[in-house]
Order: C-alpha cells, then structure tokens, then sequence
C-alpha cells in the first residue's frame, strides 16, 4: 500500500511539474521574452453599422442598422519580437440594413434577365430590414506595439460566402419575411482594416461585389464600420 501511495505521488509531482512547464513555455510565448516571438489578437468580436453605397433614387437606409462579426485568427509572426505578423482566420458576419424600399423583380426580355431593384415604398408606416449572413476567411498584415496598451493597424482582406438573405417588411397590421431574394450575390470580397488603440479599435469593411448579381440589378456595394475588442 505504501509503495503504491509513494507511486501515485512521485506521478503526481511529475505530471504538475510538466503542467508547469507547458504553462510557462505558453506564457512567454504570448509575452515580450526575446526568446519567442509575442502572438495575440486570436478572437475578436465586432460591433457594426452596415451600410450601402448606391445611387437609388429616394431610397434611403437607417442609422439604426446594426451588425456583428466573431472571428479566430492564426498569428503568424514574421519577425523576432513579433511586433509584425501575418493572420490567417474564419469569420462568421451578420448584419440587418434597415431601408425604405420594396424589392421588386424586373425582367428585361431583351436580355432574357431578371434583375432585382428597390423601389421607393410610398407607405411610410412600413419599416424593411434587409439581413445578410456571411461565413468568412480574412487574413491581415499586423503591425503592433508590445506595451500594455497596444497600437494595431492590421490591413487586410477578406472572402465570403453567403448563408442566408431575407427582407422583413413590417407593417402596423403584420409582418411579411421572403426568405429567398433573387439574384442575391453568394460571394463577395474586399478590404479590410482594424487600428485602434488598448482595447478600443476602429473597424472596416467594403464589399468589392455588389449585393445582386444581374445586369439590370441595381448596383448596391455594401460596407461596414465598427467597433473591434480582441479578447485573447
């Protein structure tokens, strides 16, 4: 019995003393040691204000829109101290655009095309919100300092593709969603940036696709600005 207890505490020991270890190697890889380049910014959450660039006429959307985005990203650095590194990552992005339109289907027959169009909503008790989810892949350059407040600038760009589109129109008498918007774009690409400073960081994006695809679809790019907190 005693040579068991004695087994069990020499094994206990060893496997706390290679837990310590580890803890430490992962502390200082994360930290300023000359000896391993610092690594941080793997999880990142977003608050967003989406928006469209466009030239509808009398179409207009909301302030109040809103959107988010989760993202994990692999940090790669490229020097020593690993003030600069390169990221890699997956982002999920959802956003609801809040506008004063109706999506209306028109078909030219010339061109055998279906595009899709808002056209100005002359109720003006109706309220539409425009969703859009995306699942993403982002990589970013990273410039940073290494003091307890941080500076970022991270440029980058990101690909995504489309999961799920729906306009909600919403009356004082009822509500109608169309889950399926014709034409929607299921891809869409463009530059991004995130610089701030400690834990406030500006954030932004433009889409370099249009909303819908279609050579009579209207021409709507949409892009976002935001608010950034990395969390590890």
């Amino acid at each position: 019995m005693l040579k068991k207890i004695v087994c069990i505490h020499i094994l206990t020991i060893f496997l706390w003393n290679n837990y310590q270890a580890q803890l430490l190697e992962r502390i200082v890889m994360f930290g300023d040691d000359e000896a391993y380049p610092a690594r941080f910014d793997h999880f990142n959450f977003s608050i967003n204000h989406p928006n469209w660039i466009n030239e509808l006429d009398g179409v207009e959307t909301s302030p109040f829109s809103y959107g988010f985005d989760v993202g994990f990203y692999k940090d790669i650095p490229i020097n020593k101290k690993g003030t600069f590194s390169f990221a890699l990552g997956i982002n999920y992005s959802a956003s609801a655009v809040y506008h004063n339109a109706n999506i209306v289907y028109f078909h030219d027959s010339t061109a055998d095309d279906v595009g899709t169009r808002f056209i100005l909503s002359n109720d003006e008790t109706q309220r539409n919100k425009f969703y859009t989810s995306y699942i993403e892949a982002p990589v970013e350059f990273r410039l940073r300092t290494l003091n307890a407040r941080k500076f970022r600038f991270y440029p980058g760009f990101k690909v995504g593709a489309l999961i799920r589109v729906t306009n909600l129109v919403i009356k004082p008498e009822s509500k109608v969603k169309t889950y399926r918007i014709r034409n929607a774009n299921i891809y869409r690409y463009g530059p991004t940036l995130k610089i701030g400073y400690g834990k406030w960081n500006l954030q932004g994006f433009y889409s370099l696709t249009p909303l819908f695809t279609g050579e009579t679809s209207d021409e709507i790019y949409p892009f976002t600005v935001g608010l950034t907190f990395f969390l590890l």
